[in-house]
């Protein structure tokens, strides 16, 4: 991917160009400032993190500060989770005294912080080649546009969400957009593959980035064997733990997806309906939380076309264009490689792993954490394309010289009717932002009264050695500190052919189980059979329940403490 034009790339700056050096930094520390701000100030007072799955992060990394190794319980060898990276960087937090769901939430912030500056350089970087390719002159246009769509990752109410979620997601995004910065810039050996490598390891499905840019090379014809290493090299920095869980687990990927395919929480296959259903579930989300982002979205495809028809008609006139697949590869933008990973991405979720239902809104894009960024990126770059592109084109044909010290005024008319469309969508994710940290309090005070109330009861009215079967284990197992039986299959994979029967009974009394926690919104009995044993097996009693008043947006509705009485 290499830019049309380095001496006035905005990443590289000439020498008299000090100006343009110092505003591409306070730049970046702006987006990095007001990202991190934000974050900070929208979690800050929150009773607890807002979704369950973090605290199976958290209770892992505290087993592991404490040097109790990879498990759940105490003693018992589980990989359960998704992403090895993260756990192993809460547990060194975790041995060093820092409490890990603190540091998850404060992580996912910083992380998202440094993400917002990365967005910032795509753009901006993009912005410039394609300034180049249509022979504007570059000024500070390409920085102004890069920190708009910085902000917009920022000003983000679900990427804010997200971040302090203390899910693995933000440093996902994180570790993805450095590599697609530093492969743009043609640094194909070493930094690019090592922050591939992790984000691999933070999550498997990086391994779709992987994918797009090792098509990028190939579809370019690059056979040289150093553009090549830095792919090579992420493999090799992932590929031992991979290794490492099939080894010990027989899953080469982690199980929790097998646990959640088997409770049928999520499905896979080549089902086009199913397929559709997934990305019409996305699609109606974005439009009632993220209408802005989709609004841009669409002006953006529509700024790309028009570019595109723009850059058609300058080539029938004779100018120079990029006629060859090859040219046209090797000067992709960053920004398209972020778009096109992150549709790729999706595509990966919705063929292997894709919800059924939406049990869990307001963090559907948990999964789809580089789609918000990589709309921005993608949209700041094509309006501004399209604006150099139609302006020089029209200069071309009235036989006009641009300037050259101020560029085309039509194209300089054209960049700031651009910069006020997307500062328009700007202030639409400002105004959503009081909703969004409304919608994260309430999610984080449901766990706290009913996952965390259910927990803390567990801790002094249940007996040290007892041991509790739930679907939802997170805030469970880090509060109470009980023996948890996992109904959802992600720390003990063997329950998995009882999920596929519906029918768990047996699995229960072979595990010595003592009480059964159920969730009664997303049907935890359905997923599980727990009580097509009841009366045969087992008896159940009731013995407390914990209800938490709607609305309700994530999360079961009430759990529903059972004391189990195996029949003898």
């Amino acid at each position: 991917m290499t830019p049309a034009s380095e001496s006035n790339s905005p990443d590289r700056p000439a020498g008299k160009d000090k100006k343009i050096l110092f505003l591409d930094w306070t730049l970046i520390s702006i987006c990095f400032g007001i990202s991190l701000g934000l974050s900070l100030a929208f979690a800050r007072g929150a009773p607890g993190l807002p979704v369950d799955d973090a605290y199976i992060h958290s209770r892992f990394a505290s087993n592991l500060g404490e040097g109790l190794g990879f498990c759940f319980n105490p003693g018992e060898f589980s990989l359960g989770f998704s992403s090895p990276l993260w756990v192993a960087l809460l547990g060194v937090l975790s041995a060093i005294g820092v409490d890990p769901v603190e540091a998850a939430r404060i992580g996912g912030e910083i992380f998202l912080a440094v993400s917002a500056a990365l967005v910032y350089k795509i753009a901006a970087r993009s912005v410039a080649m394609k300034m180049a390719k249509a022979k504007a002159v570059i000024n500070v246009w390409p920085l102004v546009m890069g920190a708009l769509a910085g902000l917009g990752v920022a000003l983000s109410g679900n990427m804010l969400w997200l971040a302090g979620s203390g899910m693995e997601s933000a440093m996902f995004l994180c570790l993805g957009a450095a590599s697609i910065l530093l492969f743009s810039r043609g640094r194909y050996l070493i930094a690019p593959g090592i922050f591939l490598g992790l984000m691999i390891l933070v999550r498997p499905t990086g391994g779709g980035l992987l994918i797009v840019l090792a098509a990028i090379l190939f579809l370019a014809g690059e056979r040289s064997w150093k553009a090549w290493m830095g792919l090579g090299l992420s493999i090799i920095i992932a590929a031992p733990w991979y290794l490492y869980s099939f080894a010990r687990t027989g899953y080469l990927l982690p199980p929790t997806r097998a646990g959640k395919l088997a409770s049928d929480i999520f499905n896979s296959g080549p089902s086009p309906q199913a397929i559709l259903r997934f990305a019409e579930q996305h699609v109606i989300y974005l439009w009632t939380d993220e209408r802005g982002v989709i609004l841009l979205g669409l002006v953006g495809v529509v700024a790309a076309l028009a570019a595109l028809f723009a850059s058609k008609v300058k080539n029938k006139d004779g100018e120079a264009g990029e006629s060859a697949l090859m040219n046209r590869l090797t000067r992709v933008t960053p920004a398209g490689v972020f778009m096109t990973w992150a549709l790729f991405h999706f595509l990966l979720h919705a063929l292997f792993f894709r919800s059924a239902s939406a049990v869990t809104p307001y963090h559907y894009l948990r999964y789809q954490i580089a789609l918000i960024p990589a709309i921005w990126a993608f949209s700041v770059t094509a309006m501004a394309w399209a604006g150099v592109s139609i302006t020089s084109g029209l200069a071309q044909r009235a036989k006009e010289k641009p300037s050259a010290r101020g560029g085309l005024s039509p194209a300089n008319f054209a960049l700031t009717t651009a910069a006020l469309i997307i500062i328009g969508a700007l202030a639409m994710e400002l105004l959503f932002l009081g909703a969004w940290r409304q919608k994260y309090f309430r999610n984080a005070d449901q766990l706290k009264k009913e996952h965390r109330a259910a927990a803390e009861w567990a801790r002094v009215f249940t007996g040290e050695g007892e041991s509790i079967a739930c679907l939802d284990i997170g805030c469970l197992g880090y509060y109470s500190r009980r023996r948890i039986i996992d109904l959802g299959g992600l720390t003990d994979p063997t329950i998995i052919p009882y999920l596929d029967k519906r029918r768990t009974g047996p699995y229960l009394l072979a595990k010595k189980t003592d009480y059964y926690f159920e969730m009664t919104r997303h049907g935890s009995e359905w997923l599980t059979g727990v009580m097509a044993d009841n009366g045969k097996l087992y008896n159940l009693s009731l013995v407390n329940q914990f209800d938490y008043p709607p609305p309700f947006t994530i999360h079961s509705l009430t759990i529903k403490a059972y004391k189990i009485r195996e029949i003898q």
